[in-house]
């Protein structure tokens, strides 16, 4: 089932409910640009709707690939680009859009919460009335989602090397690894995300046209290269937490290493002398000795404690 919501953008560059069904109408007076968001992840509902906004129908297919790549693609009289947002639970989610004459299209593929549009909606500064303006503003608030998505990571990271520094078997590999998975895609979201945006500001059309400065897109593009490079960084922290857990095991399995050595080591005399008094020769005079076995086994303990004794004084 499709979620539909679409807003009508007010000369003060406020957001003004309007009825999807009545959106169309609004839009033919062409009273105000116009803001439609689509949920779904049937692609064939999807591209259903798309196509009932007026947008052509190759233009709508090039946008419902199966990938989840970022790309700009250029219609006669429209234009469509995808990049991946963090999504609520941390993983990437594609949003689209379509842009034409007074009509702004975002389309996901996932569904998302309430919440996270009423957040994203909150946040939204649209600098001018118009589609760039409205461009700008949401590809500004993704931006800057994507740029505290790299600073939570990075807290996230330094909580761990706290958590190591007190006590080195609070972090184990499996959060090693939560950290780094989730590094790898908030960089392939901040390599996309640079890549369109950096696109779209070379395109000059008249409704899309982003290098106006009162647009300040270029806000967008800084907070993307700060976040890759805070990433960048991240990629350089994680590496070394997975060291540290590395060494660790290994030191661990050293010491298992030389307590089973320092073992090995006691009873291999007392394996010797074991093996000496089990051979089968008819003369042995100890065997004959009333107090033999007592003496043997004393024997065996003071040899089991020599070398105790000696490895406890050269640290061992």
């Amino acid at each position: 089932m499709a979620t539909i919501n679409s807003w009508a953008i007010d000369k003060d560059g406020s957001l003004r409910s309007v009825i999807p069904g009545e959106a169309g109408s609004e839009r033919e007076t062409g009273t105000a640009p116009l803001w439609t968001d689509i949920q779904s992840s049937d692609a064939d509902e999807l591209r259903t709707l798309l196509a009932d906004q007026g947008f052509a129908a190759d233009l709508v297919s090039a946008g419902l690939t199966p990938d989840s790549t970022g790309r700009v693609v250029f219609g006669s009289q429209a234009i469509l680009f995808e990049y991946p947002i963090p999504a609520p639970d941390g993983s990437a989610s594609l949003v689209g859009f379509l842009v034409t004459e007074g009509l702004v299209t975002t389309f996901h593929k996932h569904a998302l919460s309430d919440d996270f549009v009423a957040a994203v909606l909150a946040r939204l500064e649209i600098p001018v009335p118009t589609t760039s303006g409205l461009v700008s503003a949401i590809a500004q608030n993704h931006a800057l989602r994507l740029r505290r998505a790299a600073l939570h990571l990075r807290d996230e990271a330094r909580e761990a090397a706290a958590r190591m520094d007190e006590d080195q078997e609070s972090v184990n590999l499996g959060d090693i690894l939560g950290l780094k998975r989730r590094l790898l895609d908030l960089d392939r979201m901040s390599d996309e995300q640079e890549a369109v945006f950096k696109a779209l500001m070379g395109i000059e059309m008249p409704y899309l046209e982003l290098k106006d400065p009162a647009l300040a897109f270029d806000l967008a593009v800084d907070n993307v290269e700060a976040a890759d490079g805070r990433l960048e960084r991240m990629d350089r922290r994680v590496l070394e937490l997975q060291h540290r857990h590395e060494s660790l095991q290994q030191e661990k399995i050293n010491r298992r290493l030389g307590f089973l050595t320092i073992i090995s080591a006691i009873f291999m005399p007392l394996t010797l002398v074991v093996g000496i008094y089990g051979m089968n020769f008819d003369n042995m005079p100890e065997l004959h000795f009333k107090y033999g076995y007592f003496f043997a086994l004393g024997g065996m303990a003071l040899i089991a404690i020599l070398l105790l004794g000696f490895f406890w004084w050269r640290k061992w």
